[in-house]
């Protein structure tokens, strides 16, 4: 899924599921509190302003990005975003860019 608008790029996208132990049958629901940390490095991190870097869900019922049930928190001298979160989904790192838009000069002869 495309990064919301705004002016925010994607820093990292991944998935979180989760299985009955010893099956294949899917968990779709969970009832506790789960944390995830997403190191990263300048590299990672692209073009993303590092003070602005969030975790979001892909809300599959809207169709569209969200922040809702997330709580991060972003140190900014260990290069780690901690998010606490309610449920399982497909989450994306985001972040703003400072995108610079040079014009394009051309030499006539």
């Amino acid at each position: 899924h495309s990064p919301p608008t705004g002016g925010l790029l994607g820093v990292y996208f991944y998935d979180i599921s989760a299985v009955v132990s010893g099956t294949t049958t899917p968990i779709t629901s969970i009832t506790e509190t789960y944390t995830t940390t997403f190191l990263y490095n300048d590299w990672v991190r692209k073009a993303a302003v590092e003070d602005t870097m969030d975790l979001w869900w892909w809300n599959e019922s809207s169709s569209v990005w969200s922040q809702a049930g997330i709580t991060s928190t972003l140190s900014t001298t260990y290069n780690a975003l901690t998010s606490t979160v309610n449920h399982l989904s497909e989450f994306a790192v985001l972040g703003e860019t400072n995108a610079v838009y040079l014009p394009t000069v051309l030499k006539k002869n």
